[in-house]
């Protein structure tokens, strides 16, 4: 049987008999009357259908297993692992959601609730308070590199040093590693591998570092290009040699580019790269705390010399170390913090690790580290479901809030994105005759229009606007379409100089207009750092002790554009790699 139970119901209901008196604070799950027996329920994950199997013995909860599910690897391993066995050994439901799993956390709990109802006992039963250990105490380390955050850099840089012969411990506060790395699609850019020297590639490092730095026009350090380029072939080795299973191929990242520099996994998504190397270190005998916030450098005569957390249970975590390492990622999920420094991402949805609060780059400033930042990011144009916006030439009409065209629809996708953003659209509409399924569900669910004439379908996005928004011109808009039909129709893009080949006129018994609405993945600018990693000043001195790497320190090389999918992860792992290598000189 298919059973959708709300959380909010089942906090409302243990609420109810919690508020009745104190004697209920501790209600026992022996005195309910419940009928022992295997349930099995079915709820909604955050991908969709998760069959969870509860088992009753002697009135308690004996057994809950996820039997089946769809949830994202690597995302969603630790709230499956963690929440069946705390429910049971708690007797209860009253257990900690896994910090970046909550909706399979969540899940989980409801089908453990309606497997109660089915069995005929009271939710409000197994709702008691659970036992904690003794919380505010205060727990103390020392190790020679305490690394802050579990993301590809992160983790390289743990490997790196571990194997360069240091003591290192590494502090995480989500409940589960990965940071936005696992969120990502699994590509990594790299030139001179093994695999594209088994290719016969003979695209060169130099090559991929010239790319990075016309991107950046010309304006971001060449030094960090050189180096992520020079060294990405080994970075591409290195995971090999920690358990990752690349595919034989390499792949361009657009027609247009001369170049494949894009390697990928066989199981292609981030948790392809995360989960090798959380083996490795614990092969390594590494520690990771999990659920530990870093929150407070410490600095003792100029100098970093560890960092203050706070563990889930409440305890305050004292980390001693010779060289601290933030690798906390970027600031895409603090609010404040994206209005100050992208503020030109208006409207938008956010698509990064959700740990990516900008804490790190907030502990280094109170130390008096020196910032970049730059109005950009990993952003992105899409429809929802289609993603329309996202990979190929687009070979359609893309057009403005106000209805007019302003770009060559067959831009990398990238790049289609910035130029939306410095005209100041935060809303692209995607013209097009084309139907699918997706197309048709984008439509259902009111991110795109469907009409059997043009103007009718500039009337319904006229209409549909939302209060803030552009107002959409239909009469613009037919002008546009009727131009950009006469250009297809002669071959040639008189108005953006787009390629004959897609230019495919608007023409058709249906016509639809797909809403592209910006994404974020990522942000460009945090701390100053030296290619060694080390936190400048505001005066550019070194900070003793302190070093950063990742989404947390790239405004140096991260300018305006993104490069592509796959930059990002090889420039923090190689950068996190040279550090590494540096302070275990």
């Amino acid at each position: 049987m298919r059973k959708y139970f709300s959380w909010l119901t089942i906090l409302l209901m243990s609420l109810g008999v919690l508020m009745g008196s104190a004697s209920t604070l501790a209600v026992s799950a022996e005195a309910a009357v419940i009928e022992d027996g295997v349930y099995e329920t079915e709820v909604e994950g955050h991908n969709g259908p998760m069959v969870i199997e509860t088992t009753i013995e002697d009135g308690k909860l004996a057994d809950v297993q996820v039997k089946d599910h769809s949830e994202s690897e690597g995302i969603s391993d630790p709230a499956i692992d963690q929440i069946p066995a705390a429910i049971v050994e708690a007797n209860s439901i009253n257990v900690d959601a896994v910090a970046g799993a909550t909706v399979t956390s969540n899940a989980i709990r409801d089908a453990v609730s309606d497997a109660i109802t089915q069995a005929g006992g009271e939710v409000s039963d197994f709702f008691q308070e659970t036992e904690d250990s003794e919380a505010g105490e205060t727990i103390e380390y020392s190790t020679e590199v305490v690394v802050v955050g579990s993301g590809i850099a992160g983790l390289a840089t743990a490997i790196e040093a571990k194997d360069n012969g240091a003591d290192v411990l590494v502090l995480e506060k989500q409940g589960l590693v990965g940071g936005s790395t696992i969120l990502s699609g699994g590509e990594i850019l790299a030139a001179e591998s093994p695999i594209q020297e088994a290719l016969g590639n003979e695209s060169s490092w130099e090559d991929l570092a010239n790319y990075f730095y016309e991107i950046s026009n010309e304006v971001g350090d060449k030094e960090f290009y050189d180096y992520i380029a020079q060294n990405s072939g080994e970075g591409i080795q290195f995971l090999a040699d920690n358990g990752v299973d690349f595919a034989d191929d390499a792949v361009k990242l657009h027609s247009s580019h001369e170049h494949a520099w894009g390697h990928y996994p066989k199981e292609r998504n981030g948790a392809s790269f995360v989960n090798p190397l959380v083996e490795s270190l614990e092969e390594r005998g590494v520690e990771i705390l999990m659920t530990t916030e870093a929150h407070t450098l410490i600095e003792k005569d100029g100098r970093i010399i560890g960092v203050e957390a706070i563990d889930s249970a409440g305890n305050t975590v004292v980390v001693k170390a010779e060289h601290v390492v933030l690798a906390t990622g970027g600031y895409n999920q603090n609010e404040a913090m994206l209005k100050e420094y992208h503020p030109t991402l208006d409207v938008y949805t956010i698509n990064g690790g959700s740990g990516n609060t900008g804490d790190g780059i907030q502990m280094a400033k109170a130390v008096g580290a020196q910032t970049l930042f730059h109005d950009a990011g990993i952003d992105l144009a899409t429809n929802i479901p289609t993603y329309y916006g996202y990979g190929e030439e687009f070979k359609g009409l893309l057009v403005s809030e106000e209805g007019q065209r302003y770009m060559d629809e067959s831009e990398f996708h990238f790049v289609r994105s910035s130029n939306m953003l410095d005209m100041g659209e935060t809303i692209t509409y995607a013209i097009t005759t084309e139907s699918t399924d997706l197309v048709e569900q984008s439509v259902e669910e009111g991110n795109a229009y469907k009409a059997s004439s043009l103007e009718d379908l500039a009337q319904a996005i006229a209409e549909n606007q939302a209060e803030g928004e552009k107002k959409f011109d239909e009469a613009a808009f037919l002008t546009t379409v009727e131009r950009y039909n006469e250009l297809a129709g002669k071959g040639q893009d008189d108005d953006f100089n787009k390629d004959a080949d897609f230019l495919t006129p608007i023409e058709g018994e249906t016509y639809y207009a797909l809403k592209l609405t910006t994404s974020n993945s990522g942000t460009h600018g945090g701390l100053v750092v030296t290619l060694n990693g080390e936190v400048l000043d505001e005066n550019n001195e070194a900070i003793p002790g302190l070093y950063a790497v990742g989404e947390v320190a790239n405004g140096q090389y991260m300018i305006e554009d993104y490069p592509g999918s796959g930059t990002a992860i090889i420039s923090f792992l190689t950068l996190a790699r040279g550090l590494a290598q540096h302070i275990t000189q």
